[in-house]
């Protein structure tokens, strides 16, 4: 049995954030406004393309970032 949509978008949030390009900012739950506050703190950085990506100090706590995404 495969992986449910909502799986499928939980891996997405998961594995694209640690990469360099980022993740596309719609495809984040809270989108604008989650990725903004993560930018605050200087733990992600928004790209005129519309992706975050995650700063040194944003990848160090990636695994919590991407909970606070998902768990909301």
């Amino acid at each position: 049995m495969g992986a449910s949509a909502q799986q499928r978008a939980e891996e997405t949030v998961m594995l694209r954030l640690r990469l360099a390009e980022g993740l596309d900012m719609a495809a984040l739950p809270g989108g604008a406004t989650r990725a903004e506050s993560w930018q605050a703190a200087g733990h992600a950085v928004l790209t005129p393309d519309g992706r975050v990506r995650l700063t040194r100090s944003g990848r160090l706590i990636a695994d919590a970032l991407v909970m606070d995404s998902l768990v909301g």
